[in-house]
């Protein structure tokens, strides 16, 4: 059982449903699944589609992905750091951040199902998940 806040969430935040305007401004589209659901839902998706689609195509190898999640998570100036450091706007106590993490595994480890995936972005999202099942207390 995983206890946290509830609120309307889009339900399917994902690279398409986002799209960048003019200055910069970020455009949601596709509200047909919004729904009540878990606050950290919408967020822990779609860092499973960065992780998928961003972070493993630029790493090139799982091997460069592991390594780069590993130490880029720490750092709020790169990518993998920005996915951590999401759940501290929400709300900074450090239950957010784990939960947040359980959410973020569970997420990845969903994503594996999507037939659109190739090898290396499976690879990625399952090193992913299972370097933060290594963090759970």
């Amino acid at each position: 059982t995983i206890v946290g806040g509830s609120s309307i969430i889009h339900g399917d935040l994902n690279l398409e449903n986002a799209l960048v305007g003019p200055g910069g401004l970020i455009w949601l589209i596709d509200f047909a699944e919004t729904r009540e659901g878990h606050v950290l839902y919408d967020f822990a998706r779609l860092g499973a589609e960065v992780v998928a689609h961003i972070l493993a195509p630029e790493a090139g190898s799982p091997q460069a992905f592991l390594s780069a999640w590993r130490q880029n998570r720490a750092d709020p100036t790169t990518l993998a750091g920005t996915l951590f450091a999401l759940p501290a706007r929400l709300r900074p106590d450090a239950a957010t951040a784990s939960e947040y993490e359980l959410c973020l595994l569970v997420a990845c480890l969903g994503a594996l199902k999507h037939e659109n995936l190739d090898a290396l972005a499976r690879a990625c999202l399952y090193l992913a998940a299972a370097d933060l099942a290594t963090r759970r207390p």
